[in-house]
């Protein structure tokens, strides 16, 4: 599925992959785009931290991540060293 990028602004967002999870902080909440990851990732394999404003998911659903991510602008993945 492909998203309108709700951001006029050119800022690349990253997603940081650690310890077998995949952390996207996002910058404020897109119904559509939400509705759309929460449906591609169960419950069970999804955490929100609202501190911090950060999603996590098993690495498995990092594709659904990142295109949760997109709707926000460019997207990269960040791999722990």
């Amino acid at each position: 599925m492909t998203y309108l990028v709700i951001s006029s602004k050119k800022v690349t967002r990253t997603i940081h992959v650690k310890d077998g999870r995949a952390f996207f902080s996002t910058p404020r909440f897109c119904d559509y785009a939400l509705d759309n990851f929460k449906t591609a990732v169960p419950w069970q394999e999804r955490k929100w931290e609202p501190t911090t404003k950060t999603w996590s998911v098993q690495v498995k659903h990092l594709d659904a991540l990142k295109e949760f991510a997109a709707a926000f602008g460019p997207v990269e993945v960040q791999e722990a060293q």
